[in-house]
């Protein structure tokens, strides 16, 4: 009878030892993952950061580019408008 115990708690304490193993072989294989994957989070915010900065800076741009044109757009007016009746005087 005191065999068979020791024999079963062996077995039980294997069978432990080969669970305990287990799961760390598993969990360091998920950490070593999750760290990967927080490296992969980080670069594509860094990218998308940057992009957004790019893009803000394009949007400045392109709004100064519209007020150029708005300005040359009135000035063309302006200056047809006023040799209007610059030309008349001169051809009467």
């Amino acid at each position: 009878m005191f065999i068979s115990e020791v024999v079963g708690h062996l077995v039980f304490l294997g069978f432990f030892v080969a669970v305990l193993y287990a799961g760390a072989i598993f969990s360091s294989r998920w950490r070593h993952r999750s760290f990967d994957l927080q490296e992969k989070t980080r670069q594509q915010r860094d990218s998308l950061a940057l992009m957004n900065k790019q893009l803000t800076e394009m949007k400045i741009k392109i709004v100064q580019a519209e007020k150029m044109a708005s300005l040359g757009t009135l000035s063309a007016g302006l200056l047809h408008e006023m040799n209007i009746p610059v030309n008349y005087s001169k051809n009467v």
